[in-house]
């Protein structure tokens, strides 16, 4: 049975990875891209003015909110991003494909769904495993086309003791905040120069909680009445998300205004130093022949479903992604096509020039259908399923056995459920939903889906 799901899930892929958009074909296939000299992108989506960059600067921002960054957000503070956005090729409708940084930054960088893979990342500390040796992470691929490779990550989910950093010649510590990060990269690539190809890795960890941005940043902060929670302290923060459903109406409003200035404090302050680290970048030079990727592991959900920080849903707060690319010579594209983050690997690696492994099954930027499934799981507090399809967004929860479907171009914000079971196109992804829920089930033991609550669609 797993492996009938499995290979249904694969299945899903669809489509000739070398077809535009529009079905039309694209002006060359992957194969043509590793015959030329110097490499070039078929994608419609990455096109550059000559010779593309020789090196990979990957910026990924762990709990960042898309709707917070992306170019004509009605949030004003991540003005440099929108214009490293608006300069590059910016996505606006990219689903990650989990909701905290383990499961996230793992499909993102293997360019693969968990649930395929047959390895899910699991959050209680007893249940927490490492992947296997040997996987074909990002960074494996490039390590083998003797790039040098190095990460500093701050988030303990992405690193030596989860094994999701495989492919790294070098793991950078002790380097905070963000700024720092980008220096201390750019010091170490300096020093070990020895005239081949990078890809760096800077996984910063603002604006996760704990939120410590300096005071300048809380716009507005110092209007409100005080709070008894220390939003610099993660102890005060988990009893808030914890308890919050327990406080009065006039408490919980007050605490949520406080919640969402120090949040919104924290991507001020991650759009100022991402923009002073990379200054200092431009500055040495290094971005003249360096392609840099910018995204997000998840978001943040600030109780627009009832919850607070991460790992609960998949609904957009905690599960739209930040998914860009800048570089000289890379003509400007806003893409509104459907992306996962699993596209991330095989399109950094096609503009690159190198060759994606059978494994990874995203798309690179530009060439996936339409119509494409995209898919987000969560395993952890409580399972959730979603798939998406056009504009509809499809959340299976476990713990209620709700099927909540929303219209994305509609509500975007995921307010409505417009689930109809006599609706051809709903009953149509649903069924498309069941056997990715079903293999997800057959790898959780002590969960379990209450079928007949769902008109006994059992396996």
């Amino acid at each position: 049975m797993m492996m009938l799901l499995v290979t249904l899930l694969l299945g899903c892929r669809g489509g000739d990875a070398t077809d535009a958009p529009d079905g039309t074909a694209s002006d060359a296939s992957p194969s043509d891209t590793f015959d030329s000299a110097p490499p070039f992108t078929p994608s419609p989506a990455l096109r550059f003015t000559g010779d593309p960059p020789r090196n990979v600067l990957m910026i990924s921002i762990d709990t960042l909110r898309a709707d917070h960054v992306l170019p004509g957000s009605v949030f004003d503070g991540a003005p440099n991003l929108q214009r490293w956005q608006t300069e590059g090729v910016y996505t606006t409708d990219a689903m990650q494909c989990a909701n905290w940084t383990y499961a996230s930054t793992s499909c993102t960088l293997l360019g693969r769904d968990p649930i395929e893979h047959g390895f899910l990342p699991r959050l209680p500390d007893e249940l927490e495993r490492p992947y296997p040796d040997g996987e074909a992470f990002l960074a494996t691929v490039f390590q083998e086309a003797g790039f040098r490779t190095a990460i500093s990550s701050r988030n303990g989910f992405l690193g030596p003791r989860t094994n999701n950093i495989q492919g790294y010649d070098d793991a950078l510590t002790n380097l905070r905040p963000a700024q720092t990060q980008l220096a201390g990269m750019m010091e170490h690539l300096r020093q070990g120069d020895d005239g081949s190809p990078f890809f760096a890795h800077v996984h910063m960890i603002e604006p996760h909680d704990p939120y410590d941005a300096p005071e300048e940043y809380e716009v507005g902060r110092d209007a409100l009445d005080p709070v008894r929670w220390d939003f610099a302290d993660g102890s005060d923060v988990n009893d808030l998300r914890v308890n919050s459903d327990e406080l009065e109406p006039e408490e919980l409003a007050l605490a949520q205004a406080h919640a969402r200035i120090v949040y919104e404090a924290e991507v001020r302050w991650i759009d100022d130093q991402i923009e002073a680290g990379l200054q200092a970048w431009r500055d040495r030079g290094l971005l003249d022949d360096t392609l840099v990727v910018f995204w997000s592991d998840h978001g943040e959900q600030l109780w627009e479903h009832g919850r607070y920080t991460h790992a609960y849903d998949l609904h957009y707060g905690e599960n739209q992604a930040l998914f860009s690319l800048w570089a000289v010579g890379l003509e400007p594209v806003r893409w509104d096509g459907p992306v996962s983050l699993q596209d991330l690997a095989p399109t950094v690696l096609q503009a690159m020039g190198l060759d994606t492994p059978p494994q990874m099954t995203g798309f690179p930027l530009g060439e996936a259908p339409p119509d494409r499934l995209r898919r987000a799981v969560t395993a952890d507090r409580e399972p959730q399923n979603a798939m998406r399809r056009e504009e509809l967004k499809l959340v299976f929860q476990w713990d209620t056995s709700a099927r909540l479907l929303y219209d994305r171009v509609a509500d975007p914000e995921e307010t409505t459920n417009v689930f109809d079971a006599d609706n051809p196109r709903h009953a149509a992804l649903w069924e498309d939903l069941v056997p990715y829920i079903q293999t997800t089930d057959a790898m959780l033991p002590g969960e379990t889906v209450d079928w007949a609550a769902v008109g006994g669609a059992a396996p």
